[in-house]
């Protein structure tokens, strides 16, 4: 009798969890893995557009400083970074991969402890995973560093050839356009 009830009592406690997960008009969303060097699970956010077929061009995006995650389950929100992500994921026609850096989100470690070299294992990690996904096309790939992450966003395609960068990418209180991309999102 006491089974049954626990089982009831986890999956009520999951259904929140369930619910948050982040769901776009134009765009699927795969929850994914990647392993830094310390043997960490690091969580991956591989979107790609609905309805395409073949090699679809990449954004890579690189975070910031903060221990905030690059998930927004919440379509209405009004983080600018997460407007910023959430348009050009459900807008771009690109497939996009973020992470969650070391002890942000489900990722594993202590985002507090963590250094420039474990944040930089992660992101090469989360780089070098683009081969995994065959409906990226790895020659047309353009890596997107938003606030700190624009100073060392080159460093996580290490040798990988990029079709475009755009670095210290800041989004308060003005309009931001990337005439790179093909959509010419102007976001503001």
């Amino acid at each position: 009798m006491l089974l049954p009830r626990i089982v009831c009592l986890v999956v009520l406690l999951a259904l929140p969890l369930l619910a948050q997960r982040e769901q776009f008009q134009n765009a699927d969303v795969t929850y994914d893995w990647v392993v830094n060097h310390s043997g960490q699970k690091l969580r991956t956010f591989i979107t790609r557009p609905k309805a395409t077929a073949g090699k679809i061009p990449v954004i890579f995006f690189v975070g910031w400083l903060s221990c905030d995650t690059m998930e927004y389950p919440d379509a209405n929100t009004r983080d600018g970074f997460g407007i910023f992500m959430r348009r050009l994921i459900d807008e771009s026609g690109y497939s996009t991969v973020r992470m969650d850096k070391p002890g942000v989100g489900e990722s594993q470690g202590d985002c507090s402890k963590a250094d420039f070299n474990s944040e930089m294992e992660g992101w090469r990690a989360a780089f070098n995973a683009l081969g995994k996904y065959d409906f990226m096309d790895r020659e047309r790939v353009f890596v997107v560093g938003l606030s700190n992450g624009g100073g060392f966003s080159p460093l996580a395609a290490q040798e990988h050839p990029l079709r475009g960068l755009t670095q210290e990418l800041q989004l308060q209180g003005h309009c931001t356009v990337l005439p790179s991309l093909s959509s010419c999102l102007k976001v503001c």
